[in-house]
C-alpha cells in the first residue's frame, strides 16, 4: 500500500541575481524556507561565482540591471556553461 503523505521536496540550490537589494532580500526570505539561496547583486559577480561553482539547480536573474543586463548575462552564461543556460 502506498503512503498517502506527500513526500518532502528536495531543497534546490538557487542563484539569485538582482541589482535591487530590497527585492533580492525579499526573494531570499520567500525562497529561503524551501531552498538554499545564494544572492548576488551584480551579473559579473554571478559569472565569477559560476566559474568556481556550477552546482546550481536554478538561476533566477533580473533582466533590467545597470552594469550588465540579464540578457547579456544569459549570453555569457551560454558561452561559459551551456548546461546551465
Amino acid at each position: 500500500m502506498r503512503d498517502p503523505r506527500p513526500q518532502a521536496a528536495r531543497r534546490a540550490r538557487v542563484l539569485l541575481i538582482d541589482d535591487e537589494r530590497a527585492l533580492g532580500d525579499s526573494m531570499c526570505i520567500v525562497l529561503g524556507d524551501f531552498h538554499d539561496v545564494e544572492y548576488v547583486a551584480r551579473a559579473r559577480e554571478a559569472l565569477q561565482r559560476l566559474e568556481r561553482d556550477r552546482a546550481f539547480d536554478v538561476i533566477l536573474c533580473d533582466l533590467m540591471m545597470g552594469e550588465m543586463s540579464g540578457m547579456e548575462f544569459y549570453d555569457r552564461l551560454r558561452g561559459m556553461a551551456p548546461e546551465l543556460a
